[in-house]
């Protein structure tokens, strides 16, 4: 590797070290969260540039702006920046000891320490999940990326949701964000067939009769081939939440009133750090990061101000009368806003005659599956306690019954039509194959035609394969999309050759063809101490730990992170 390159990836590192320190941004303490509000601007500018100079030629269009995604030989690399992240935490609160100081007796040279300190640490991430890695698994993929499908729709341009595949083989897309549409779409992204809805389709599938099942906004919805409309719902779980008005208010009270930051408080600690900075460019200049914090602080102190101005006018005309909480009108908001969210349905499926809809939970943060008859009556909640985030929660049935991708969990459960567990599998695993990667994954799951399961990881791209029990049987290939915490619908063709994923930020699906089988690398037949595999084992490709892998196990032990 030339030296350009390696410089090339070291500031790349340095660029997500920024982004890894944000998350001291995002921290409950309102003081050190204040203290680096330019970070992540800085870090996907520098990403940006980067990207611009050729190091990766994908983007997508977001408003005015172009977010770039990591380079396939970065993106292994991308998920051990995840797992330095918690530690760099621990490290950081460990030294400037939050009981210990006020965020304005901190140092700036902590800061820039700090940044030092993770940029380190993320070279030798990089270092530990070198390009090596991902080329080691490649050969043993079964599939490979053949292209992308964009849809034919320059007249009315509508993001994709989520989609599916009919027993033919024909894409069924759920689009737009309310009123939306369903369009049925080949391979070339032509749209054959489409129908408006007055709501936002959030999820769709195929049931057994090749009628097409859509949910979205609480309401439930089951179309013929042709789009004619045969039935429609109301959702379960939305009959639900509105008789738990009680446990809403309740809910939203309790939101409202936690955690009240004092404007009083950050407008001491903003006239702080400009100080500390006025008087650091007496004597010497200001960095960059230091400049924009000149600019960004008077404005965000004069807003403040104005605020606490605002409610000392409004506490003078209440005189001594005691504060009762929230106002009803902010009260009233904020059941009305935890409703559009918990009305969202994540994803809807059947077995059989029964129709199965995944939602979150009435009250709290958790997820359910609601059962109900073809007709979308006689609603019953059968599991709940399902554990996902970024509201992602998929639920696909087949004849086995039902499989769950519980991404917070890492893992696949699989339920009989009761909700009885009958079988789990995975576990949080950052390299290999048998676990699942990044913060929580898999996000999605399907079946072939023989019933085996597909996985889908929404931070790598990763799909795999394995029996209806959990056994592994192969690895099916990486996708390259925009990493995120995010939905990324997975469909296998009915002919078993082809595989498609959704890369919900580009705003199209990925297809990828099976390769021919003399391409596919074969398995070690051997485990490390050199004897055979039991039969049925699936062999996971292995690696040599080197220098850098001892180095940043040791590293994380001491922060107490793991390898």
């Amino acid at each position: 590797m030339s030296k350009f390159h390696t410089l090339r990836r070291t500031k790349r590192l340095q660029a997500l070290s920024i982004v890894i320190l944000n998350t001291i941004h995002q921290d409950r303490s309102e003081g050190f969260r204040s203290c680096l509000p330019d970070l992540r601007l800085r870090g996907i500018k520098r990403l940006n540039r980067l990207n611009q100079d050729g190091f990766d030629n994908h983007g997508v269009e977001r408003g005015h702006k172009v977010v770039r995604s990591p380079c396939r030989q970065s993106q292994t690399a991308f998920v051990r920046f995840f797992l330095i992240r918690d530690s760099l935490n621990g490290l950081w609160f460990g030294i400037v000891g939050r009981s210990l100081f006020t965020p304005t007796e901190v140092p700036m040279r902590l800061f820039r320490s700090a940044i030092r300190f993770s940029a380190l640490l993320a070279l030798i991430a990089f270092i530990q999940a070198a390009p090596t890695w991902a080329e080691s698994i490649a050969g043993q993929a079964t599939h490979k990326q053949v292209g992308v499908i964009a849809i034919a729709d320059e007249g009315n341009p509508l993001p994709i949701n989520a989609f599916c595949l009919d027993q033919s083989g024909t894409i069924v897309v759920a689009c737009g964000q309310g009123p939306g549409e369903i369009r049925l779409v080949n391979d070339d992204g032509e749209i054959l067939k489409a129908w408006e809805m007055d709501v936002k389709p959030e999820a769709v599938n195929v049931a057994e009769d090749g009628t097409i099942l859509v949910g979205g906004e609480g309401k439930l919805f089951r179309f013929d081939a042709e789009g004619k409309q045969l039935q429609q719902a109301d959702s379960p779980h939305a009959m639900a939440l509105r008789a738990k008005t009680d446990q809403l208010r309740k809910e939203a009270i309790a939101r409202l009133t936690r955690g009240r930051p004092s404007l009083a408080s950050q407008v001491q600690l903003y006239e702080g750090m400009v100080e500390q900075i006025e008087e650091k460019k007496k004597t010497k200049e200001l960095n960059a990061q230091e400049e924009r914090l000149l600019e960004l602080l008077p404005d965000m102190i004069r807003d403040f101000k104005e605020k606490i101005a605002s409610q000392e006018e409004e506490e003078g005309k209440k005189g001594n009368q005691k504060d009762e909480g929230p106002s009803e009108e902010a009260i009233s908001k904020q059941i009305d806003m935890m409703l559009r969210s918990k009305m969202k349905i994540s994803s809807v499926t059947s077995c059989g005659d029964q129709v199965f809809v995944a939602t979150g939970a009435a009250t709290g943060y958790g997820y359910c599956i609601w059962k109900t008859d073809a007709d979308f009556a006689g609603g019953e909640l059968v599991v709940e306690g399902l554990r996902g985030c970024c509201g992602q929660m998929d639920v696909q049935g087949c004849k086995e019954g039902l499989y769950v991708a519980e991404n917070s969990r890492f893992r696949v459960v699989h339920f009989d039509v009761e909700g009885a567990e009958i079988t789990s599998w995975g576990e949080r695993d950052r390299e290999g194959l048998d676990g699942f990667t990044s913060c929580c994954n898999p996000m999605n799951v399907c079946f072939n035609a023989n019933g085996d399961v597909f996985t889908a990881e929404a931070s790598t791209g990763r799909i795999k394969r394995f029996t209806s029990d959990g056994e592994f049987l192969s690895y099916v290939g990486d996708v390259d999309l925009v990493p995120g915490c995010k939905n990324v619908s997975i469909a296998v063709s009915p002919d078993n050759d082809k595989v498609y994923m959704l890369d919900l930020t580009r705003n199209h699906i990925v297809k990828m063809q099976a390769r021919p089988e003399g391409e596919i690398d074969s398995e070690p037949t051997e485990t490390d101490e050199g004897s055979e595999k039991p039969a049925g084992t699936a062999a996971q490709p292995q690696r040599e730990k080197s220098l850098s892998g001892a180095l940043l196990d040791s590293l994380l032990s001491v922060l107490g992170g793991g390898s």
